[in-house]
Order: structure tokens, then sequence, then C-alpha cells
């Protein structure tokens, strides 16, 4: 759904729908999977989530989401106390692998911007080198906020023909095809 949620913009979306899908895909392949030789696709997701997550913090829904799949797979088995300490670990270690390659990105950002979860926590990390102060994070969340509804949802449904051809530039996303004179002309 996060993935969903971006998918009209082309920035690095692309990129985390493949690592997410190869997540999802190797977590299906663990579940259906028996034995030692199923075992290794849950590593695999592993990998592909901490890619998807570096790529962009939305991954992380995947990677969170996968993660209690071990628990899930747990219930189904019949062993109960057997099964959920195996689920433990292996949710553990799966938590384990995805930060381990979630960890460079990090220790890049602390390092070249000052903040290693950018542009996130802007007032606990004072941001070097980047060109974003406080402000402009601020500024930044602000300008996200906008996209938001500030009043009844249903208003805003009903509104909503009337406001895509007024004030389209506030839905982004590819919205505003004829570009920013285009709509009103039309």
């Amino acid at each position: 759904t996060a993935l969903m949620l971006l998918a009209t913009i082309t920035y690095v979306e692309p990129l985390v729908m493949l690592w997410t899908c190869a997540a999802v895909l190797s977590s299906w392949r663990w579940v259906a999977g028996a034995g030692k030789e199923g075992e290794s696709w849950l590593w695999v997701s592993a990998v592909f989530s901490g890619l998807a997550l570096g790529t962009k913090y939305t991954g992380g829904a995947t990677a969170a989401l996968l993660a209690l799949v071990p628990f899930w797979r747990a219930l189904r088995s019949g062993e109960r106390s057997r099964a959920w300490r195996r689920g433990l670990r292996d949710c553990v270690l799966y938590s384990l692998v995805v930060s381990a390659v979630f960890l460079p990105w990090l220790v890049k950002n602390a390092v070249v911007i000052g903040n290693p979860v950018f542009p996130f926590l802007y007032s606990w990390f004072p941001m070097t080198g980047s060109g974003w102060g406080a402000e402009t994070a601020q500024r930044y969340f602000r300008i996200l906020a906008e996209y938001g509804h500030g009043e009844s949802w249903i208003k805003d449904f009903v509104t909503l023909p009337y406001q895509l051809l007024v004030r389209f530039s506030r839905y982004g996303g590819g919205m505003d095809v004829l570009g920013c004179l285009g709509w009103s002309i039309v």
C-alpha cells in the first residue's frame, strides 16, 4: 500500500517496487518450501527488504511486515512451543539481516549529512553539508502536508472535480498532465 501511494511519482519508486516484489516473492517461496533449501529464501527476502529500505524509507513497511512472517508460519504449524521459539529466532535474524543491508545508508547519511535518517528527526541531528537546516526540513514537511485534506472527507470527495480543475497542483503526481496553465484553459 505504501508503494502504491507513491506509484505516480517516477523517482526511485520503480526500484523500491523491484526490491519489494523480490522480497515478497522470496518470502512466499520460504513459506512454501520445506527443509534447509527452503530456508535460504527467508534470508534472500531479508536482503531484498534491506535494499528496499535503503532505497526509500517506505520500504520499511514491507520489511516490518515480512519480519512477522515467521510468527505467522509458526502459528500455522502444529508444534506450538518449538515453532514459537523458531519463529522468534527467524524474526530476529530477519531483522538483523535487513538492518545490516540498510546500515551503510544510515552511516553514509550520518557522515555526509549529519543525520542518519535524513530528512526526518531534523531537530535531533544537526544537518551539516547538505544545505538543509531545520527550517528547510520544516518547510519540506509543511509542503507535504498540503496534500492532505483538512475538512470533512465527504466534502472533499464531493468537491473533488472542482478542486481538480481549480487547485490541480495540490494533487501532484501526474494529475496536472497539461501543465500548470493547461487545466484552467481547458
